[in-house]
């Protein structure tokens, strides 16, 4: 009896997939800390309102998964259609973005813009090179 194997081509993008998986370890963590500044600060569950270091906290956490949202299509995407190591490269950087501005967030929020610009430019170059790459092969 055969058995029924599926291969989504991933074993062709191992660095994409270590980067998917570091980002998505991002986001673990800045779970963990909306989770600690709650129990730290007192702030009561469903409540997203508390004092301001837990509202930079949340939004954080709240900003990383919206940008997720667009990042890891495009990131899987590239690797399809560009490249495992191209993708990745603009998957760190994005990562990168994120880590800056969750710092720059947690300690004054008016600086969080080079963070913000890193990613937003990490997914537009992915975003050009996948676009290109398809126009292209039509």
């Amino acid at each position: 009896m055969a058995i029924l194997t599926v291969d989504f081509g991933m074993a062709h993008q191992p660095y994409t997939a270590l980067v998917t998986l570091i980002d998505l370890l991002l986001y673990g963590v800045m779970s963990i800390n909306v989770s600690r500044a709650r129990c730290s600060l007192k702030v009561d569950a469903p409540s997203t309102e508390g004092p301001a270091q837990f509202q930079r906290i949340f939004r954080v956490h709240m900003n990383t998964c919206e940008q997720l949202v667009l990042h890891l299509p495009l990131l899987w995407l590239a690797a399809m259609v560009l490249s495992d190591r191209y993708a990745a490269a603009c998957g760190m950087v994005w990562f990168i973005g994120r880590i800056v501005y969750a710092y720059t967030y947690y300690r004054a929020p008016k600086t969080r813009s080079p963070g913000y610009a890193i990613g937003v430019l990490a997914n537009l170059v992915l975003f050009v090179g996948v676009l290109l790459s398809v126009m292209k092969s039509f």
